[in-house]
């Protein structure tokens, strides 16, 4: 007959006790005086139990051991095994942000850089095809300058009575806007990518499908530049705050998108150097 479950003299050899689960030998080992503590401390609750045991043949003919087994009705169960140290969770790591298909998405200033770039790309072509625009305002600017030096706000009132000066103004934020727009749609259609996202390893993508990042499909392209194009013209003519809201959403936004990307489904990653 199989003795109870229990510990018993580790029929290894070794000073320790090891585990009897009532069918065979566990890897449970510990030492025979924490045996004897936790005992002590069951056999002074309320209800414990007490049993005898026999001593365990172990095949060793020498082996000449009594073991008192002390277990408790209302014991608790031993806490399961902890993880390896490797497998347990890091809370200080840091959680990068990426597509639902893995890739990771474009950093802020990351971004920023960029729009810079592609800002002054821009705004360098515009100056050429708009010169004589850029001149004339240049120039009225300077002269209502040294008109109202004295005064700011007589300045202000001269700038905007001033229909030469509007009226080239109006053109060339019209023509920058504009063309960035069109900038933008030519290069998601090529290679989803401006000249400045490339630069910056920046690629133009449908929302969580970040693996395709070859190419934007036009009509997606078309849309994304559109929305991007009526946000800067009504932060120019009414709403003056909604474009820098709008640069400033991926700081806060769980996916990382401008009001364009929202409205195009589009999102920014940045590829790996590899």
């Amino acid at each position: 007959m199989l003795p109870p479950m229990g510990w018993y003299p580790d029929p290894g050899g070794s000073e320790k006790e090891r585990y009897w689960d009532g069918s065979r030998w566990t890897r449970n080992l510990r030492a025979p005086r924490e045996i004897e503590t936790v005992a002590d401390q069951h056999d002074r609750r309320p209800g414990s139990l007490r049993q005898t045991a026999d001593p365990l043949p172990t095949g060793d003919a020498g082996a000449r051991h009594q073991v008192v087994q002390r277990r408790s009705a209302d014991a608790p169960r031993a806490a399961p095994a902890s993880r390896h140290p490797e497998q347990q969770p890091d809370s200080r790591r840091t959680v990068e942000a990426r597509t639902g298909d893995g890739m990771p998405l474009a950093g802020w200033w990351w971004r920023v850089l960029s729009t810079i770039i592609d800002a002054a790309l821009v705004w360098i072509v515009v100056a050429v095809v708009l010169r004589d625009q850029f001149t004339l305002f240049l120039t009225r600017s300077m002269q209502l300058s040294a008109e109202s030096m004295n005064s700011y706000g007589a300045m202000y009132e001269a700038v905007a009575r001033d229909q030469e000066l509007v009226s080239a103004s109006t053109a060339i934020v019209s023509g920058a806007i504009i063309g960035q727009a069109l900038y933008q749609f030519i290069m998601l259609v090529i290679c989803s990518a401006s000249i400045g996202q490339l630069i910056c390893r920046l690629r133009v993508v449908e929302a969580d499908h970040g693996q395709e990042h070859r190419r934007l499909r036009w009509g997606r392209a078309l849309l994304r530049s559109a929305v991007w194009g009526a946000v800067e013209y009504v932060s120019q003519t009414t709403l003056g705050f909604l474009g820098l809201f709008s640069y400033l959403m991926p700081l806060w936004q769980r996916r990382r998108q401008t009001i364009h990307d929202i409205v195009g489904g589009t999102q920014v990653i940045r590829l790996p150097r590899d």
